[in-house]
């Protein structure tokens, strides 16, 4: 009797599971679902997508009467539109335009059926999708980079100390995945007012432990290294390691 139960219960749920992926390849299907190449790569973590860019426009993409979900692959670098009902290319596309012309993201639909297949395996199966208020991940994770890259190179050479770094360094962190997870137009992110007040709140945060003295140091490294990063000489800033 405890066989035939076991049996029935395998059974059951082998047809529960037939039916919940049945039911998965129907909702997202080459006819409901777009893709999109999106340049939302992040500037400070260029193996991740930007979640303070991405989010506003997957959130207004929703509430169109059109779409049902919006989402952003990890690399920032495809957009998946989920349909509510079949609609024509030219109403999906005068949509898409209208929007993502608002948030100026440029956008290049993925026609080739070969691609058009490959993203929907990668949507529906193993690949990493964030959708709305979810890419606030990617902001955080983001935060922990940029963090990293302020902290880590002033250790290196010696300006502060491993105890002061584990101090510093949630403190910064702190700091911008507060940040990060705001709505950001735009302009208003890639305003050089915006990268001031971010700059001085790192200031801050290290002369509150190091010292203005130490801290003046601190900043002329990040300067000599962001003149470098713009010059893309590897020599200048391989120079600026042996002189200390």
């Amino acid at each position: 009797m405890k066989q035939l139960i076991s049996f029935g219960c395998m059974l059951l749920s082998s047809i529960c599971s037939c039916f919940a992926d049945n039911k998965n390849e129907e909702k997202y299907t080459a006819e409901n679902v777009t893709f999109y190449q999106t340049p939302l790569v992040c500037d400070a973590a260029p193996e991740i997508g930007c979640g303070s860019r991405a989010r506003p426009l997957l959130l207004e993409l929703e509430q169109q009467e059109s779409i049902k979900e919006a989402w952003l692959n990890r690399l920032g670098t495809v957009i998946a539109i989920v349909w509510n009902y079949p609609a024509n290319e030219e109403n999906r596309e005068m949509v898409n335009r209208t929007l993502f012309a608002k948030h100026k993201v440029t956008f290049e639909p993925i026609s080739k059926k070969k691609k058009k297949k490959a993203q929907l395996s990668n949507f529906t199966g193993d690949g990493k999708w964030y959708r709305g208020n979810e890419v606030d991940q990617l902001s955080i994770e983001e935060a922990g980079v940029i963090t990293n890259n302020l902290v880590s190179p002033i250790l290196k050479e010696s300006l502060i100390s491993e105890e002061e770094a584990a101090v510093i360094q949630p403190e910064i962190e702190a700091f911008f995945k507060k940040e990060l997870v705001k709505t950001w137009s735009d302009e208003t992110l890639k305003d050089k007012k915006t990268y001031e007040n971010w700059r001085s709140a790192v200031k801050e945060i290290y002369t509150k432990h190091i010292g203005e003295e130490r801290t003046a140091k601190v900043a002329e490294l990040y300067k000599k290294q962001q003149e470098c990063k713009e010059q893309k000489k590897d020599s200048c800033c391989k120079k600026s390691k042996n002189e200390s």
